[in-house]
């Protein structure tokens, strides 16, 4: 049984209203919502993600303080929130893993406007959780999965910057692997040129790098 169905059970057996109320609230409203919203969490780091401080717990300290009114051990708590904080802090460090799709573009005439905006389909982003503590073996297999799915999606092109022609995949500790279109890696590939486009004003650099192309989730 993981910690937030400890919780969870723990919670059914008592009046969640008396549970608050020991907690040191008076204006339950607010409480209820955020105790509700616990209730829904799939775990405790997810609810941590999503909540918020309060006039009386931030949101460890609600935790704490609802363990302890329902005399549920403190430790498995806390050895949860440290795991966490050492995630949260593994996952500042890391580098912004994505994918270049590269499709050998040379611009003619094509209006910069247009490829400015169309710029952010050139980028695949990868979320950090989908890689922390993976080897580089299983990284390089989620991101083959990727450009697999990628290529068939696109049939191989990109409006306007043209066919596909390889997959380069910055990983968060910065070093570089090229892929083929089937998601094959490249051994000793040339490098790849990877220019944006991008429009500015009086030297100010506009955002326009959209981001369509986000993986949160292996496929």
């Amino acid at each position: 049984m993981t910690l937030i169905d400890t919780l969870k059970e723990k919670l059914a057996q008592n009046d969640l209203d008396s549970v608050l109320r020991t907690m040191g609230y008076r204006n339950l409203e607010h409480a209820q919502k955020r105790l509700q919203s616990l209730l829904e969490s799939p775990n405790i780091e997810s609810w941590l993600k999503k909540s918020s401080f309060d006039f009386h717990y931030s949101s460890k300290e609600f935790l704490r303080k609802l363990f302890e009114v329902l005399s549920l051990p403190l430790q498995p708590l806390e050895e949860e929130l440290a795991r966490i904080d050492e995630k949260t802090v593994a996952l500042a460090k890391m580098q912004q893993p994505y994918i270049f799709v590269d499709t050998n573009f040379h611009r003619a005439n094509q209006p910069i406007f247009a490829l400015a905006m169309l710029e952010g389909r050139r980028h695949i982003g990868i979320d950090k959780e989908m890689l922390y503590k993976k080897s580089l073996d299983e990284v390089l297999k989620i991101v083959s999965a990727i450009i697999q799915e990628h290529y068939k999606q696109t049939k191989g092109e990109l409006f306007m910057w043209g066919k596909i022609q390889r997959y380069v995949y910055h990983h968060s500790d910065g070093r570089v692997f090229v892929f083929d279109t089937k998601g094959n890696l490249i051994p000793n590939p040339e490098k790849v040129e990877e220019n944006r486009a991008i429009l500015s004003v009086n030297g100010r650099t506009i955002p326009l790098v959209f981001e369509e192309n986000n993986h949160s989730k292996t496929p």
